[in-house]
């Protein structure tokens, strides 16, 4: 296995206490909803995997999720797949994953088509095959019992791993049939034997009881068998499923599943049991009740529920399906929209929902349903519905993004425009004050209605009319939002106050809290806070997962609840102050969207008010799809320690064994550093930072595409700790650490220049001299042992030189030394000598000097213009940004970027 943090017993502990944290129970998925409906997620091989067949599935006890394929073995961490397979893993003597179990101790069982089976264990993989005494090498199912035996249905019989080694059981043993399809133990400790043509059996202590017709199953062929917590046991079979109660010797047929191969039983921690088909999908049988079937491929191979309670599906040509709940209701189409877009939504006193679409009107919507609609036909002047406002008298205000007011008055509407006096017909937003005013923002100005006349027009006494949103503050008057700044409003005194510190910025959303802290949302900016006289932000730097906010809201327990381009968020003020006093490096919130069944994650960005929180708690927003609904009582959070591992460390291309006091040697041009994180839930969302200290000054964010790994150049010599720190989207945070040393070579040591000092002052001759002769001693000494002939060095260099030149060699991002020696038909060695004497540079400047030559080149080319410098960087050999940004400024004084502006053949293209 490759290089991860299992590495001391002790470690063994804390990840056992950390998964203790990590499978918390979780909500399992809805009995009682159709399947159709939950979230579902499929990776195919586009996403990753090496083949669209999913034989088998398990997960480990470090959480890793395991997927036995027909192209190998597969552990998948949410976001990425390693497959391992003969071609890196030789021990394995075929690529076809039968199954998958996990035993008592850890193990990871793997059985194979052919190649026997095998055992994963920190690191190290065993195998049993015919040769070790195993009955067959095509193995079907591994299964083990509560003393720790290992069960191996072969295609010649069952085995049974035990300290004692293997033991074969076959038709001589009793058994009906030879050819072993599935295993299961009861919570009785009774071995369950599913056959291929032989039926049911029922095996402890060398004894073998047979259940066939006589038991009234009538199916010989058996695919699938499960014991539930009940110990009920349950068997697929070619012809349908059929089911014991425990204890009662005879079988029952559940009719609904007739000439259904059922291939995979499983139950979720709630007792419903989920059932998976080669003909008719996925079905479930709750309470006694069998419904289905879902969305996912029709043919199923495996199930599994995962410790976060998600549902994964293995199909046989649709790839790894994952299936769980909806946390987020949506009001759409299907509840009788009669458009997509929503820009705002508002609760009146009687508790119905009033929508303004962006091309559908009004609606108006009682229990979720739809039940009155308002468009230009029907008098609204409008279809593209801006904002709402309820007065005090129950009428409502209707703004639109192009034909003035509508007001709704019972069954009546009336309308206001520039006509009447309105600066605009563009309304952005409208509120009534505390003396009953109704005041209307629009991109024009801000007027003021008395009797529905305008009274007044009012200047902001900024540099822009555009009034983005009106919020009535708690001490009387209002807060204006601009596309320049925030303004008070004082009604009883009719002024106007800028708060110059904010005259940059384009308000798009204000909300003053329980507190009386003012909340300001902006369009780039991000989040700001006044607090008295204390103004304080937050960015996309400091964890804000957009700068553009569009809606603030309130839950009743004080949390903030905003809308953006990425979603929904909600973050605490503690977490808010916390970073901006510098107790913690970032912020760690709550991210929501599609991921967690929001109908879309673009939020409403004009709509005032784009969000509404009702009379029960629950947070409406207004999104491009429909209404997205929140209830805070179901986002509680619990945040937990999720799995973190550095994976591999690899220096200057070798790997690097992690301990107590890693040692590295100098100079260390290169130095990576892998690493996995495990969340199945919303892998993308997640964010990452890092930190070296004894090199980075502050945390650094990986920006996506996320890349798992971080690569560090030219370290010097020293003492380094690596932290990194993972944060999911619901606040749950992992962290991993790896501390090394960078040996300090002894021309860099305090005792040398010590010395070198006191020579200096002894006299300038002997310094140089011995200065000198410390130069030619290490040159000299460099290939000291080297056995090198002068003239195998001038037959390597043509050949060097055509393999670079004709052939194009270093094209290859995967070169090395090694590859380039073997084709030269020299020790790599003798050639790092012959280029650095001969060439007078190492190996890698050697090889980089030909690819930045080549990236130069094609971005001088009409091919090149048209492509991007990512494109270019991996088309020329290299893997990384950042080395190929260094390579490219060492050997042209200029970044790839500014190469490409400074030259006339590129940017007059």
């Amino acid at each position: 296995m490759d290089q991860t943090l299992y590495r001391k017993p002790a470690l063994l502990i804390a990840i056992f206490v950390l998964l203790i944290s990590w499978v918390l129970p979780l909500k399992a998925l809805d009995p009682v909803s159709n399947i159709s409906d939950f979230l579902q997620k499929n990776w195919t091989r586009e996403s990753g995997l090496p083949q669209n067949t999913i034989f088998s599935l398990t997960q480990d006890q470090y959480g890793f999720l395991w997927i036995g394929t027909p192209s190998g073995l597969v552990r998948f961490d949410g976001l990425q797949f390693k497959v391992y397979n003969r071609q890196n893993t030789p021990v394995l003597k075929n690529d076809c994953i039968t199954t998958l179990h996990l035993d008592m101790d850890g193990r990871l069982w793997i059985g194979t088509e052919g190649g026997g089976a095998y055992f994963l264990q920190n690191r190290e993989w065993t195998a049993l095959t015919i040769q070790e005494g195993l009955s067959h090498d095509y193995v079907r199912t591994i299964t083990s019992d509560f003393e720790g035996n290992v069960w191996i249905g072969t295609d010649h019989g069952l085995n049974r791993f035990s300290s004692e080694g293997l033991q074969q059981y076959t038709t001589h043993q009793g058994l009906t049939d030879n050819m072993i399809t599935t295993l299961a133990m009861d919570k009785e400790g009774f071995l369950w034997i599913g056959t291929h043509r032989g039926g049911l059996m029922q095996f402890m202590n060398g004894i073998v009881r047979i259940y066939s017709q006589q038991q009234n199953l009538t199916a010989e062929s058996i695919l699938s068998l499960y014991s539930d917590h009940r110990n009920h046991l349950w068997i697929g079979t070619m012809q349908g499923l059929y089911y014991m109660h425990d204890g009662e010797g005879r079988i029952h047929y559940v009719s609904q599943t007739a000439h259904a191969p059922i291939t995979s039983i499983i139950e979720n921690p709630e007792g419903t049991l989920w059932i998976g088909s080669m003909t008719d999908g996925l079905w479930r049988i709750h309470e006694g009740k069998l419904t289905g079937q879902g969305k996912t491929s029709r043919y199923i191979r495996s199930l599994l529920f995962d410790r976060q309670n998600h549902l994964w599906i293995g199909s046989d040509a649709s790839g790894l399906y994952q299936l769980k709940d909806r946390m987020i209701d949506n009001i759409t189409r299907k509840n009788g929209l009669p458009g997509r877009a929503v820009n705002t939504v508002l609760q009146d006193q009687q508790g119905n929902f009033w929508i303004g679409m962006m091309n559908g009107g009004l609606s108006c919507m009682r229990k979720n349903k739809v039940s009155m609609s308002l468009g230009a036909a029907d008098g609204l002047i409008g279809n593209r519905v801006t904002t709402l406002q309820e007065d005090s008298r129950g009428d409502l205000w209707i703004g639109t993004a192009d034909g003035g007011l509508n007001i709704l008055r019972g069954n009546t509407l009336e309308h206001l425009s520039q006509r009447e006096g309105l600066t605009s017909n563009t309304i952005t937003s409208i509120l009534e004050d505390q003396f009953g005013n109704i005041w209307i923002g629009t991109d024009h100005g801000l007027n003021q209605l008395e009797n529905d006349k305008i009274a007044q027009i009012v200047s902001t006494t900024l540099s822009t009319h555009h009034i983005r949103t009106l919020k009535p503050r708690k001490e009387g008057g209002f807060f204006i939002g601009t596309k320049a700044g925030l303004v008070t409003y004082n009604s009883s005194r009719g002024t106007t106050e800028v708060h110059s510190r904010l005259n940059e910025l384009d308000i798009l959303s204000i909300h003053q809290d329980q507190l009386d802290n003012l909340w300001l949302g902006t369009n780039g900016n991000g989040l700001y806070c006044q607090i008295e006289n204390e103004l304080l932000s937050w960015t996309t730097h400091e964890g804000l997962p957009d700068n553009h906010i569009f809606s603030i809201t309130e839950d009743d327990s004080g949390d903030l609840w905003m809308s953006s381009y990425r979603g929904v968020f909600r973050v605490t003020h503690e977490e808010l102050f916390k970073v901006s006093r510098s107790k913690i490096p970032f912020l760690i919130c709550d991210i929501f969207d599609e991921s967690e069944g929001m109908v879309s994650s673009r939020c409403s960005v004009i709509g005032k008010p784009a969000v509404w929180k009702s009379f029960s708690g629950q947070i409406y927003f207004a999104t491009a799809a429909g209404i997205s609904i929140f209830d805070p009582k179901n986002f509680v959070r619990k945040p937990r320690k999720l799995p973190l591992y550095i994976e591999a460390v690899i220096a200057d291309g070798h790997s690097v064994s992690l301990g107590e006091s890693t040692v590295l040697s100098y100079p260390l041009n290169q130095l990576n550093i892998s690493f996995s994180f495990l969340n199945y839930t919303s892998p993308g969302k997640t964010r990452f930072y890092y930190k070296l200290e004894g090199h980075d000054s502050s945390w650094l964010q990986l920006s996506p595409p996320l890349s798992p790994d971080i690569t560090y150049l030219d370290l010097i010599p020293g003492h380094y700790n690596f932290h990194i720190t993972a944060i999911s989207h619901t606040g749950s945070v992992g962290e991993a650490t790896m501390a090394f040393r960078i040996i300090t070579p002894f021309y860099r040591s305090t005792l040398f220049w010590i010395s070198f000092i006191a020579i200096i002052l002894a006299g300038a001759g002997v310094a140089y001299y011995t200065i000198y002769q410390h130069k030619i001693r290490r040159r000299g000494g460099k290939y000291k042992t080297s056995s090198l002939d002068p003239q195998k060095a001038d037959e390597v260099i043509p050949q060097l030189l055509r393999l670079m030149e004709e052939e194009k060699l270093y094209l290859n991002a995967n070169l090395n030394l090694k590859i380039i020696a073997k084709r030269v038909r020299i020790h790599y060695n003798h050639l790092s000598r012959i280029i650095n004497e001969r060439f007078d540079m190492n190996y890698n400047d050697f090889i980089n000097r030909y690819r930045i030559q080549e990236a130069k080149e094609m971005l001088l080319s009409k091919d090149g213009y048209q492509k991007n410098i990512l494109e270019i960087m991996y088309d020329t050999g290299f893997y990384s940004k950042s080395v190929f940004n260094t390579a490219f400024k060492k050997f042209t004084g200029m970044t790839p970027s500014e190469f490409k502006q400074c030259n006339p053949k590129t940017t007059n293209k």
